[in-house]
């Protein structure tokens, strides 16, 4: 999540997501009031990975921002 949150979000003269806590965010609502969304957001995180294996043959974390 945190690389796709920089890819969207990018440090540049203020801060990124990163800088910004938005994983620790997002991690917090869905222990919390977005429970419901919790196996969606998983799906949308393999998803991630596994249209960046096939196009490129690796994890989007490992591609070069």
């Amino acid at each position: 999540m945190d690389a796709i949150a920089e890819q969207i979000v990018p440090a540049d003269q203020d801060p990124g997501a990163r800088e910004a806590g938005v994983v620790n965010h997002t991690d917090k609502q869905l222990a919390s009031r977005c429970r419901r969304h919790q196996q969606a957001y998983r799906d949308g995180l393999r998803g991630v990975d596994d249209t960046s294996r096939a196009m490129f043959k690796r994890e989007f974390v490992a591609l070069a921002s």
